[in-house]
């Protein structure tokens, strides 16, 4: 299967593009580094054949973070949208890992051609200013 194509099954759970006010709702949800890293471990729990099912990851995060509904998709679609920065911008993956995490912390999701994600310039400036930070 293709990246993109994986990309796209990735938001399998619902339409291929967010309403205003369900990114808007995203946005508004507080995300750690903590919660992204958290996740990341408990997601890779998950069966194979379920990671790239969105309801599966969603209920993953709410069950084992203990975490609300709507923390949980802001975290995953937070983690999708890392994902698809990385696969078309980083593929390499030779960006610091800790740059870009934080980076995917803060930065605002936003619609783009491929579905939810991080406007491709601003976060790869975002992860430029972190990465210029002295601590």
């Amino acid at each position: 299967m293709a990246m993109m194509e994986k990309i796209r099954v990735a938001e399998d759970g619902g339409p291929t593009t967010a309403g205003e006010g369900e990114r808007s709702a995203l946005n508004t949800v507080a995300v750690t580094v903590g919660d992204l890293a958290a996740a990341r471990s408990a997601l890779g729990g998950l069966a194979r054949e379920l990671r790239w099912e969105s309801v599966a990851r969603r209920d993953a995060l709410t069950t084992l973070l203990d975490a609300e509904a709507i923390k949980a998709a802001a975290i995953d679609a937070r983690l999708v949208a890392l994902r698809k920065w990385q696969d078309l911008h980083d593929p390499e993956r030779h960006l610091v890992e800790d740059h870009v995490v934080d980076a995917a912390a803060i930065a605002t999701l936003v619609e783009t051609d491929h579905g939810l994600g991080f406007d491709d310039a601003a976060f790869g400036e975002l992860v430029e200013f972190i990465a210029a930070l002295p601590w």
